[in-house]
């Protein structure tokens, strides 16, 4: 794929899960496992089902997620901005060979004890990534590997990463 996406403004994407109305209330939280809850809550940058292609120099902060990744190989993720955001910084879900680099993912937290909130997330298969050299500060994790469906992510490769002053180790 050709598609590039470059210097796009897409913040302030959140919404509130209909019925929660507290932070503290479990239908507030963004289920890493329930593909229909990301769908419902709001993403500044979502690429589903592509091969290829580049997120270049986009601001995606202040929501759920600030850009996913879904089904979707080959991808050039640089140079991002996508701090504060409740769910993730950017999330990869079975994407592969994808390069996630020089993005400033600060500040990715949720204020519920078992949020998996994260500056960068590789989930359910996800193969031979490079996640290199982003700014993962102050995030409830720096990067998350998790999986569900018996799903495990192989070959990825995660270095020069800050994730000094994380909530949780």
């Amino acid at each position: 794929s050709d598609v590039v996406i470059e210097g796009v403004e897409a913040c302030r994407m959140r919404r509130r899960r209909p019925g929660a109305d507290e932070a503290e209330d479990p239908r507030a939280w963004l289920d890493l496992f329930d593909k229909a809850t990301w769908r419902e809550y709001g993403c500044g940058i979502w690429y589903e089902r592509s091969s290829g292609g580049a997120i270049v120099h986009c601001r995606a902060r202040e929501s759920q997620e600030g850009i996913n990744l879904d089904k979707s190989d080959g991808v050039l993720v640089l140079g991002n901005d996508c701090g504060r955001n409740a769910g993730w910084g950017v999330h990869l879900d079975r994407a592969s060979e994808c390069a996630v680099v020089s993005n400033a993912c600060r500040r990715c937290q949720y204020p519920a004890p078992d949020s998996l909130s994260a500056g960068v997330v590789l989930n359910n298969g996800c193969h031979d990534n490079r996640v290199l050299a982003n700014d993962l500060t102050h995030c409830t994790r720096g990067v998350l590997v998790a999986g569900d469906y018996n799903e495990q992510s192989n070959g990825n490769l995660v270095a020069h990463n800050d994730a000094s002053h994380a909530l949780l180790a």
